[in-house]
């Protein structure tokens, strides 16, 4: 998985990486994704806090006052579910999408589309000869004790 701040603050060489190996993914959209869970995870931070600092008013406050901080306090605990719930699945897709993000290729790797735009970089040993032409596998029958 790629770092999340290099993808934020380097998304065009992510882009051409992606288009150089020939792979379709919407790092626009993963983009968007991430400032949305950002934003989630601020609004539930916030939430904490005033939750937390309800809980000091209601410790210190007067029993007619109490009751109105306990109550302002459930209101903002059911608020702080839903954003936690909405914070988590925010979340799952950002990071399910993450892991779909192929590893970019090396600068030095030559752009094409298939296997006849690869380059030879060396070669160890020498070719075989064959006698005849070389053909691709041959399946094995349904007799032989390969098949499963």
């Amino acid at each position: 998985m790629l770092d999340t701040k290099l993808i934020r603050e380097n998304p065009e060489i992510l882009k051409k990486a992606l288009k150089n190996r020939g792979a379709d993914f919407d790092v626009d959209y993963l983009l968007e994704l991430d400032q949305k869970r950002r934003l989630k995870i601020k609004e539930v931070d916030d939430l904490r806090a005033r939750q937390n600092a309800l809980a000091e008013e209601v410790a210190r406050s007067m029993a007619g006052e109490r009751e109105k901080k306990i109550e302002e306090s459930k209101g903002v605990k059911a608020q702080l579910g839903d954003l936690e719930f909405e914070s988590k699945v925010i979340e799952e897709e950002f990071n399910e999408l993450s892991w779909k993000i192929p590893n970019s290729p090396l600068d030095e790797v030559p752009v094409g589309k298939g296997e006849a735009d690869n380059v030879v970089l060396r070669e160890v040993g020498e070719r075989p000869k064959f006698s005849f032409p070389p053909t691709a596998a041959i399946p094995p029958t349904s007799g032989s004790p390969m098949t499963l």
